[in-house]
């Protein structure tokens, strides 16, 4: 469904958790990266945009954190990642910490980092967003992401439910953009070679970011891949 984001991304809160900075301040020793936020897409009131979060065993539930956009200001795409850090921080302060992440111009507004803490056993943060107004039936499966550090791209298998133009963006850990491509796709499967500009080796975010034809329905699924920099294993 068009209606739901996948894949590595947080964001929001409002009343008493409002008072909780989302501008935290770096992990402490010991906290590790288990995701990052890119917002690409403006909500409007009535949608609800909630976090999903993993351990090596699955999705744990019950440390989701849920928003609802209530007023359209709220939903634009640099301010509810601020909202919702502002909630994981407060629900799952000591478990999850939300940050912005570095200023530059190859960073979406309203990026953020997502650290867990040490032993949480915590591997994976994502984003689920449900459309008060339900979206036509469309889809993008990211079906594989390899990376071939010899010719220095990545490829990402995508299968489209309906005709879609979708954008494959590649974020380093600190969120900075490496590569791009677009494509528009049809029913069916193809594969999209991003090529990746400098960077050194490490984890990195794949961002598929997928609008239907005609209308204004988004879907955005993300995935961490591991890119070697070039000609190192």
């Amino acid at each position: 469904m068009c209606t739901r984001t996948p894949s590595l991304t947080l964001l929001a809160a409002l009343g008493a958790a409002a008072s909780i900075s989302a501008h935290a301040a770096p992990p402490a020793d010991g906290w590790h990266a288990c995701g990052a936020i890119y917002a690409s897409v403006d909500l409007q009131a009535g949608d609800t945009v909630r976090t999903r979060v993993f351990d090596a065993s699955g999705e744990r539930p019950e440390l989701s954190s849920r928003l609802q956009i209530h007023e359209p200001a709220h939903g634009q795409r640099g301010q509810w990642p601020q909202l919702l850090a502002a909630r994981v921080n407060a629900e799952r302060h000591g478990l999850l910490r939300l940050a912005p992440a570095p200023a530059g111009d190859d960073r979406p507004a309203g990026s953020m980092q997502v650290s867990a803490a040490p032993n949480s056993g915590l591997v994976r943060v994502e984003i689920d967003v449900q459309k008060a107004v339900p979206d036509p039936l469309a889809d993008v499966q990211v079906s594989g992401v390899r990376s071939d550090a010899h010719r220095g791209e990545v490829e990402v298998g995508l299968t489209a439910v309906g005709n879609l133009n979708a954008t494959v963006s590649v974020f380093d850990a600190q969120g900075r953009l490496r590569g791009q491509a677009n494509a528009a796709l049809d029913a069916g499967g193809r594969v999209l070679r991003v090529p990746l500009q400098g960077g050194s080796s490490g984890m990195h975010q794949v961002v598929v970011t997928a609008t239907v034809r005609g209308h204004e329905a988004l879907i955005q699924k993300t995935q961490p891949i591991w890119i070697a920099a070039a000609g190192r294993p």
